[in-house]
């Protein structure tokens, strides 16, 4: 099992590291402005202004998901790491790629655990990790706001599949219906 991800990520990085090396496109730059600034109507003037986003004001709007902040998960992936590394391409495609990998992972492992099967977690993985259609996430970061919610979906799912392995098929569809709908089981 070892050697096998061994040699998907060996696979997988060999089609992917090209990535690091892409700039900015246009919709980045427009993320990672709106990531550091947010529109506001000034009353006194009757007009919008930009103001800065603080790390209270993410904060808030990942935990209050409907305090009308803009895709927060994604703000605050371009914030932090803005606020680290500044304006460098690099850190933002390795973060990126870092989550990308972390989905595969989780996604092997569910499949694992609801088929059964080392043969079709791996075909699984082969399928969803290494496609053509997925240039995008391997060359631009403005996908983030994909990545990080299905990241989000298929640990949750991973956690639902440990927790019922050995529960009944009642209790498991429940939790899977649960999951569809981001309900707490």
């Amino acid at each position: 099992m070892l050697l096998f991800a061994a040699g998907f990520y060996t696979y997988f990085l060999y089609y992917t590291l090209d990535g690091l090396t892409s700039w900015f496109s246009p919709d980045d730059l427009m993320n990672l402005y709106g990531s550091l600034s947010r529109l506001v109507r000034d009353p006194a003037r009757s007009e919008l202004v930009s103001t800065p986003v603080s790390a209270w004001d993410l904060i808030r709007d990942n935990l209050q998901f409907w305090s009308g902040g803009q895709r927060p998960m994604g703000t605050a992936f371009y914030h932090m790491i803005y606020a680290v590394w500044g304006f460098n391409p690099t850190p933002f495609r390795v973060a990126a790629l870092i989550l990308v990998s972390l989905n595969l992972w989780l996604m092997f492992a569910v499949v694992r655990k609801m088929s059964g099967s080392l043969g079709t977690a791996i075909w699984a993985m082969f399928l969803t990790g290494l496609h053509a259609s997925f240039v995008s996430i391997y060359y631009g970061t403005g996908v983030v706001y994909d990545i990080l919610p299905s990241c989000s979906t298929t640990l949750r799912c991973s956690i639902t599949c440990v927790c019922v392995r050995a529960a009944s098929s009642r209790t498991l569809l429940r939790h899977f219906c649960c999951l569809a709908f981001s309900l707490p089981p």
